[in-house]
């Protein structure tokens, strides 16, 4: 499993994820104040019969439960992996040569670690 390539789709869902943690972290860590703005999110409608409370409290649940799983794989990872994701998906101020100047490490190490480290955010996210 491990060592499959990850599809497309799968990779932008968790990456998407990761993108949104610190913000999630913020919106649950200051309940009561609002949320934190992501700009460039995507806004959505609901077709639903669902109040708004009730899809409030739904969406709130499941933030909190990517924020904690994530969390969890975050303390599992080794130091590299872990360093490159906060770095590249947390932080907005590090491109990839950046990234790949403080970790010491080629562009093809970058992918490997990457990949393994985003291959098991979807494992514990359940996306596969």
């Amino acid at each position: 499993m491990l060592n499959e390539k990850i599809p497309n789709n799968l990779k932008k869902k968790v990456e998407n994820d990761l993108k949104n943690y610190p913000f999630w972290l913020i919106a649950l860590e200051s309940s009561g104040l609002g949320y934190p703005t992501r700009w460039g999110g995507e806004a959505t409608t609901s077709k639903n019969n669902s109040s708004f409370l009730e899809e409030s409290v739904l969406k709130d649940l499941e933030k909190e439960r990517k924020v904690n799983t994530i969390t969890t794989v975050l303390t599992k990872l080794d130091n590299v992996s872990k360093e490159l994701v906060e770095k590249w998906y947390f932080r907005d101020s590090y491109s990839r040569a950046e990234i790949l100047k403080v970790l010491k490490m080629s562009k093809n190490k970058f992918y490997l670690y990457r990949d393994r480290a985003l291959k098991k955010f979807m494992i514990a996210l359940k996306y596969i």
